[in-house]
């Protein structure tokens, strides 16, 4: 009932038209001709056979291109599946055409429904970005902050070093290539950067968290936020977040976004408490093909 065909120039024409719509399964689905397009001929051969087209019967109804293996990790650029009914029995197909014994990943931004197919098809929903929006003009929220407590907007050339400390202890992970310096330096210097409505929050005059803005297509996002560990669980997260807040709406902004990791519990509940709404979500989608018998 069904089969998977390699690319060839006789699908290449429903390919094309797949490939086309391939956004409204996954916006973040890579368009195939941009690489294709700029290859030579060989490599317009090797390129090709890293592309399945799915059949039922003699329709075609999708399509998988996945990226070269490297040590069992296989990378799926983009797939699109336009008729639903049977995706067990799809994943079958789809996963033999891709090899045994590998871990295969997916990026895909949530639509409404293609999360369920990808489940369907087997999928495990792994680690993911969450990007939550909050409507300035509707935000009216009020902390009495304690006496002890102020804000402190970074100053070039001054808290370079401070800033490098915090945002190392905040996010410290054994994946993450800690922050030197000329990282801070870096950053400042960039069109993005916007210094007013960026700050330290400070208690007794000890620095102990920091909070930054930056310009996405003209939209503020809240960046590099946290409060130092050993501060943390006394309200302080908030009183930052709240302080910001209140300065991007006197700036004119009208709406406000911030990105976090799917699995940080805390740091949601924080922004949800303040009025955050979710706008899009991304995540990365499993197989194990090992496991799969």
């Amino acid at each position: 009932m069904f089969k998977c065909i390699n690319l060839n120039k006789d699908n290449i024409i429903k390919f094309k038209e797949l490939n086309k719509n391939s956004k409204n399964f996954n916006l973040l689905n890579e368009d195939f001709f941009i690489l294709y397009n700029n290859c030579s001929f060989i490599q317009r051969l090797f390129l090709k056979k890293r592309v399945k087209l799915l059949y039922k019967r003699e329709e075609c109804i999708g399509y998988i291109w996945t990226n070269t293996t490297i040590k069992n990790i296989c990378h799926i650029n983009a797939l699109n599946i336009i008729k639903t009914d049977n995706l067990k029995e799809i994943s079958t197909y789809l996963i033999k055409s891709i090899g045994e014994n590998l871990i295969i990943e997916y990026d895909c931004e949530h639509n409404g429904y293609n999360y369920n197919i990808l489940e369907a098809i087997g999928f495990k929903k792994g680690r993911g970005v969450l990007e939550l929006y909050l409507d300035l003009e509707k935000f009216n929220d009020y902390i009495k902050i304690s006496e002890h407590i102020n804000f402190e907007n970074p100053i070039i050339n001054k808290h370079e070093k401070i800033r490098c400390y915090i945002q190392n202890e905040v996010f410290k992970s054994n994946n993450r290539v800690p922050l030197t310096k000329e990282d801070i330096y870096f950053d400042e210097s960039q069109d993005y950067y916007v210094k007013d409505v960026s700050f330290f929050i400070k208690k007794n005059d000890e620095y102990i968290g920091y909070g930054q803005v930056i310009l996405e297509n003209n939209i503020p996002f809240i960046v590099n936020f946290g409060i130092l560990p050993n501060f943390r669980e006394e309200g302080y997260g908030k009183v930052l977040l709240n302080h910001i807040l209140n300065k991007l709406k006197i700036k004119g902004f009208k709406k406000v976004m911030i990105r976090v990791s799917s699995e940080n519990e805390i740091a949601l509940n924080l922004y949800k408490s303040l009025g955050f709404l979710l706008y899009k979500e991304k995540h990365v989608f499993i197989i194990n093909t090992s496991n799969k018998k």
